[in-house]
């Protein structure tokens, strides 16, 4: 029997072979190995890929649940909006009722009025407010305060050096911080209807020779114009037509720019005060003086 002498020695054809066939094994279960620990490092990788997956799936899933619940929350904004813009849309509908050719009778969705709705006339181009029982026309803006016939101010009223013409009748106490400039007109004596009152001014340029005996009718009692001598002219005094130191039916005759104040006692009864332009005192016919006249007064 021949000895092992381990491999590559000499020994019998069926040793040689076991010991190729236990060398052939030996490399096979390394390999084996070695295939199965790539196997299993592949595996790990995988599994950890699988974890990073399972992570990035649930970041993914949370913010989908975030933006889905911001999108629930905008659109439940967005429908509270829609709502208020249509109870906005509607309130408004109700009140502006838009251009109609007549007076509606009820709102745009077929209620009764409310007062405060208003609408556009298009047959008479008028824009029109409902006070609660009547359709009433809106002022297109102050053109002219003739329209108004119960104008009041809320402060004072501040000329701006523009100038105020026509009568001014006053029912209050008028209390001015600057000049008073008065207008002055012409207007030719007669005997008892030259108009010192309807003109555009309180200081009058009293022409012609005329003796005047009374006036026409005066606004309203309490007004007064001053009349500018012309020349020579004359007044007669009378029951209403009363004249300072003259007796009734007694004529006075005034000398360029005397000046004769004419009071209205009432509308049809006046008093007249003449003040000359020389500065001598009135006298009468009766011989009374100015100064006996203001003691009378």
């Amino acid at each position: 029997m021949s000895i092992y002498r381990g491999i590559g020695g000499p020994g019998d054809a069926s040793s040689d072979a076991s010991v190729n066939l236990v060398s052939g094994l030996a490399q096979q279960t390394a390999a084996d190995r070695a295939l199965a620990q790539t196997s299993e490092a592949t595996a790990a990788a995988r599994a950890a890929e699988a974890v990073i997956s399972a992570a990035a799936a649930a970041t993914s899933a949370t913010a989908s649940a975030s933006s889905a619940t911001t999108a629930g929350n905008s659109l439940t904004a967005a429908q509270a909006a829609q709502t208020a813009a249509e109870l906005a849309l509607d309130s408004f509908d109700d009140i502006w009722l838009g251009a109609k050719s007549t007076d509606p009778v009820v709102d745009n969705d077929g209620n009764s009025l409310t007062a405060g709705s208003a609408y556009f006339n298009t047959t008479t181009n008028k824009l029109k407010v409902y006070s609660g029982a009547a359709w009433v026309i809106l002022q297109d803006g102050i053109t002219s305060l003739s329209s108004d016939t119960s104008p009041q101010l809320g402060g004072n009223l501040d000329l701006n050096d523009k100038v105020l013409t026509g009568a001014l009748n006053l029912t209050g106490a008028l209390n001015l911080t600057g000049a008073l400039n008065l207008s002055r007109i012409t207007v030719a004596s007669h005997a008892t209807t030259a108009d010192i009152w309807t003109g555009a001014g309180n200081q009058i340029d009293w022409t012609g020779t005329v003796t005047t005996t009374a006036f026409p009718n005066a606004p309203k009692a309490g007004i007064e114009r001053t009349l500018m001598c012309a020349g020579a002219c004359s007044f007669t005094a009378g029951t209403y037509f009363l004249i300072d130191g003259v007796n009734s039916g007694d004529t006075i005759t005034c000398a360029a720019n005397d000046q004769i104040i004419v009071k209205a006692i009432s509308t049809t009864h006046y008093r007249l005060s003449r003040i000359r332009y020389d500065g001598k005192a009135q006298v009468s016919a009766g011989g009374l003086t100015q100064a006996s006249i203001m003691a009378y007064i």
